[in-house]
């Protein structure tokens, strides 16, 4: 059954993938196989900014991992194991341009 992921050119689907959250993102993804796989590369300006806890890194459901990559710009990381996230995020190809600390969060 068509649906508009696949229907739509991808510009569209881009724009409209773009309005939701990236809780939304995921459960979009859910979906059924063929939405899992395009949703990441469609919905990539959803993803710039990530705020990203310890505890919750490896409960985070592989997703959100596919959805992660050079476009994503900005990070809050929530707790102290700064060198663990950083390290999963530079296997994702995240570009990083500063890191600072704000407070009990890190930005990077």
């Amino acid at each position: 059954m068509p649906d508009f992921i696949t229907e739509l050119p991808n510009e569209i689907a881009t724009e409209i993938l773009n309005h939701l959250s990236q809780a939304e993102c995921i459960k979009c993804m859910r979906v059924c196989q063929q939405w899992y796989h395009q949703i990441p590369n469609l919905s990539n300006s959803v993803w710039k900014e990530l705020t990203i806890s310890v505890t919750c890194w490896d409960t985070v459901n592989e997703c959100m991992l596919l959805c992660l990559g050079p476009h994503v710009k900005s990070v809050s990381i929530l707790e102290h194991d700064t060198c663990a996230i950083l390290n999963k995020l530079y296997e994702k190809s995240c570009i990083i341009t500063s890191l600072g600390k704000q407070e009990e969060q890190w930005i990077v």
